[in-house]
């Protein structure tokens, strides 16, 4: 949330208030359901500010991916709250 924010040149609060991602047409959270903090592919961001057209997300896996904590916790077999 707080590099879309810095894409956007507005705070963090500004961006919650707001609700720029909520637009239709603004690319879907990659963040599990559920997740308190939203997570956004920067590709996708940048092409949708940028005018271009949102690139599908890859699909692959990678070393970069990170998880969120519902994924995490599933990934370990453990409750979110563990």
């Amino acid at each position: 949330m707080a590099d879309l924010a810095v894409a956007l040149g507005v705070s963090v609060q500004t961006l919650r208030n707001t609700k720029p991602y909520a637009v239709p047409g603004f690319p879907p959270p990659v963040s599990s359901s559920g997740a308190q903090k939203l997570l956004w592919d920067g590709e996708q961001t940048a092409a949708y500010f940028a005018g271009r057209s949102v690139p599908a997300l890859s699909g692959g896996e990678s070393g970069d991916d990170l998880l969120d904590r519902h994924e995490a916790a599933a990934e370990c077999g453990v409750g979110v709250g563990t």
